[in-house]
């Protein structure tokens, strides 16, 4: 029987992160031809690599939890699951001039910068995080407000308030509980009883080993990967897409379905003459959802400078929140033996301070380094390389459950999926999985059931 064209039409993956690969992956399995199309000279998005002084590392850190299951299930489903390790972490609080442990039941009984009771409050609100599934109701309350009521008011400003201001600004006191809760609840759930020890995971050779088969796999099953290919308009007609310009190059590239892996802020310019007047609406939501930038330092250093994977950090007038220490996850990181670690610094890209130069980020994080361990010096640094994203992570404020962005976009054919998507999660690559394989089904539906989205 001859096919018809949207049999044989193929689908445009904008983004070669984890999404827009499991996606393009899921996709050429059901037989559907895919051409991913990435703006970079590499593949992965937040889990891309970084090349520098001869080596390759994660430009972000990235940290494996146990209920990762789609990421947990792709690496076993591409062979990689050798490659995949567990071991035991440590997290530290630097507050008032000293380091803590903050790890352990009993670390927290030690914690004395807030009272001994609402140090109980504390660690009776990580159990029940753990073991509570319904967010709903703590969607319609802030996380300020939430956590205020469960663990008290000076442990909630000690240990939270700092954390949270740092990486949200402005918005910090209207960022919902229910986001609050999972953070918490992923990370508890690392652990298999209560008092066993967290376990966290990685990939040799960091996400490149992950991204990396998944564009073999691709490739082998006949799909396309252009990189350097930077979309810049999609190109749509009765409301419906038919297809992208990518830069440089004349006319366009036609497609009917178009699946974009993408920041929705980055969308919005392309669609919004298109768009319908019944799905402006759409737009505006997409408008209205506020996103924080990251400027990330890696640093691989001569001497550790923690004895934990997570350091968090309150040090007033420095925009510095943590310190991981990534050699004390994955302690082959580095070929040379040296000890990498990453220093994120949470902005809006139109802050002065996501433009910076490199130097004057490198002076933020030897300064510092310089007071959490005092036996740092300057000459550690043996490499340093600043990695930038615009959009990292949507701020999921109060009541934001009913206004998740629709994975079918406002204009017909249109597919998105972004990180906010899988509130009250966090993001993470498992995240980045799941919605890849989300819309690569209802991509597959749509075009088996003639959708008029397809």
């Amino acid at each position: 029987m001859q096919k018809t064209s949207a049999e044989v039409e193929e689908v445009c993956v904008i983004g070669g992160g984890p999404a827009g690969l499991t996606a393009a992956l899921s996709l050429l399995k059901r037989g559907v031809p895919v051409v991913v199309l990435e703006k970079e000279s590499r593949l992965g998005g937040l889990a891309r690599s970084v090349s520098f002084s001869g080596k390759s590392f994660d430009a972000f850190y990235h940290f494996i939890c146990r209920p990762d299951t789609e990421l947990i299930d792709l690496v076993k489903s591409l062979g990689l699951e050798a490659k995949l390790h567990w071991r035991p972490s440590r997290t530290s609080y630097f507050q008032q001039g000293r380091l803590y442990g903050f790890t352990t039941p009993v670390d927290l009984l030690l914690f004395d910068p807030i009272p001994f009771g609402q140090r109980i409050r504390f660690g009776w609100n990580v159990v029940h995080c753990r073991y509570r599934k319904n967010w709903q109701k703590l969607d319609g309350i802030s996380a300020r407000e939430w956590m205020i009521e469960r663990i008290g008011k000076q442990a909630y400003e000690s240990i939270w308030d700092p954390l949270l201001r740092l990486k949200f600004g402005t918005h910090h006191d209207t960022v919902s509980a229910a986001w609050m809760w999972h953070r918490i609840h992923r990370v508890a759930r690392s652990r298999n009883r209560l008092w066993e020890k967290e376990m966290l995971g990685y990939l040799e050779g960091g996400m490149d080993t992950l991204t990396s088969r998944l564009a073999a796999e691709i490739e082998r099953l006949g799909g396309h990967i252009l990189l350097d290919s930077r979309v810049d308009g999609i190109v749509a007609e009765a409301g419906h897409v038919r297809g992208v310009r990518i830069a440089g190059q004349s006319g366009m590239r036609p497609c009917r379905q178009l699946y974009s892996s993408i920041p929705p802020p980055f969308l919005v310019d392309w669609i919004s003459d298109a768009v319908a007047p019944d799905k402006q609406g759409e737009l505006t939501a997409m408008r209205a959802t506020p996103y924080i930038g990251v400027v990330c330092a890696l640093l691989r250093l001569a001497h550790p400078v923690a004895d934990g994977f997570w350091t968090n950090v309150n040090i007033p007038g420095l925009p510095v929140n943590g310190l991981i220490s990534y050699t004390h996850l994955n302690p082959l990181a580095d070929p040379d033996g040296l000890h990498l670690v990453y220093i994120p610094f949470y902005v809006p890209h139109e802050d002065n301070r996501f433009c910076a130069d490199d130097k004057s980020i490198l002076r933020d994080c030897v300064s510092a380094l310089r007071i959490v361990q005092p036996a740092f010096k300057p000459d550690w640094v043996m490499d340093c390389v600043i990695s930038r994203s615009t959009y990292a992570q949507a701020i999921c404020g109060i009541g934001f459950g009913p206004k998740r962005p629709d994975p079918r976009g406002p204009l017909g054919g249109l597919y998105l999926s972004d990180s906010s998507q899988l509130y009250p999660e966090d993001r993470s690559v498992s995240g980045a999985i799941q919605l890849g394989l989300k819309v690569a089904a209802m991509i597959d539906a749509d075009r088996r059931t003639g959708n008029a989205h397809a």
